[in-house]
């Protein structure tokens, strides 16, 4: 896995800043739902070494998802920590879109 395509930038902000604002923009607009979360632990048990998932939304076929590095984990401390990622399915990047512009 490689941290390349987070750090992308348009010469202001990077995806990975921009994702991470997402959450933390849900997360004080609606802080009691506890639907943004943080895990490096799959639902599997697997994981990727050195990476985390950052979600929205913990009902399976609903979840907006992102890889992020773990030199982003404290700066996520606004998410709640869980001990593995909800169940989720298979979703393609135009499923997270259109998840998103329901927020």
């Amino acid at each position: 896995m490689s941290d390349s395509k987070g750090l992308m930038s348009d010469g202001y902000y990077a995806f990975n800043e921009l994702y991470i604002a997402l959450c933390r923009f849900y997360n004080n607009r609606y802080p009691t739902d506890h639907d943004v979360w943080k895990s490096k632990i799959h639902n599997d048990e697997g994981n990727y070494i050195g990476w985390f998932l950052l979600g929205i939304g913990k009902e399976k076929g609903r979840q907006i998802t992102y890889y992020l590095h773990n030199s982003y984990w404290d700066e996520c401390a606004f998410a709640q920590t869980l001990d593995k990622v909800p169940e989720f399915n298979s979703s393609t990047s135009h499923d997270v879109l259109e998840r998103i512009k329901e927020l």
